[in-house]
Order: structure tokens, then sequence, then C-alpha cells
């Protein structure tokens, strides 16, 4: 009986290893860039220093993808590269749950950014679609309205 107790205390303690050293830390954001409501994403993966990011304006809801780099806990740059040429440029610095900082396109246009955490309770939908994996589709259904505007009927088949 003792046996199998180590056995089992060992495999607890590896798995909880293997747990912490896989963890990851996710923010979903939502502010300003400029005067455009953003929404972002991105996770840290733990020794990783290259977080993946996506946000979209809440006028597209189109997501954009991002490469990043943190430069400790607290300061991230994250870049916009189509074709390996850098777009935009977002330089952020956490304090607290907030992230400040700054926007560049690839002329230079500097806007100022400013991002807190979403309350994902504001964003409710009348949608009945489920895509549990992805949080922040939950704040795009919100702003997903669809109306019946006319039923059409076809050999006995009603369209909608």
């Amino acid at each position: 009986m003792r046996s199998k107790f180590k056995t089992f205390f060992f495999y607890l303690c590896f798995l909880y290893s293997a747990i912490a050293f896989c963890q990851e830390k996710a923010y979903y954001l939502e502010g300003t860039l400029g005067k455009s409501r953003i929404f972002m994403r991105f996770e840290i993966y733990k020794d990783d220093t290259t977080p993946n990011a996506v946000y979209f304006y809440q006028s597209s809801l189109k997501d954009i993808k991002l490469e990043g780099k943190m430069k400790d806990d607290n300061n991230f740059t994250f870049y916009f590269k189509p074709n390996e040429t850098v777009v935009e440029k977002f330089y952020l610095k956490k304090s607290g749950n907030n992230f400040d900082g700054f926007w560049y396109d690839a002329k230079d246009k500097k806007l100022p950014v400013h991002l807190e955490p979403v309350n994902f309770a504001n964003y409710k939908s009348n949608l009945k679609i489920r895509f549990d994996d992805e949080k922040l589709n939950f704040v795009k259904y919100k702003f997903l309205d669809f109306k019946k505007q006319k039923t059409t009927t076809y050999n006995n088949k009603e369209f909608v």
C-alpha cells in the first residue's frame, strides 16, 4: 500500500510540474487606439518572450494577428508584418491591470493606446452560436444583430 502511495505522489508531483512549466497568462483587453475602439487578446507562456496577439476594431470586427516581443514582465511590443514588412507597431506598458502606450503605422504616425481588462458581463448577445474556445467572440456577437427581414417559399421550402 505504501508503494502505491509513493507512486501516486510521484505522478501527482510530475503532473503539477508539467502544468506549472507550461503555464500561460491570457490577457483579454478593450480600450482605445486614438479615437477608435479596439479589443485585444494575447497570451504569455512561461519562459517565452515572443507572445502572439490578435486585435480588432469594433467598427470592422476583423482579426488582425500580431507578433510580439517582451522586454520584461511589463513592456510589450507587437508588430503586424504581412509579407515580412512591418505595417503597424504597438508599444505597451503594463501598469496594474491596464496597458498604455502608442501605436505607429509604417509612416510613423503615432496614436495613443489605452487598454484595460474586458468585462465580459457587458457583452451579452442574442446569437446562439457557440465558440467557447475564443472569448473575444462573445464581444463580437454583441455587435452583430440579425433580424428577420423577409421569408420566401420555393418548392414548399421556406427561406428566411
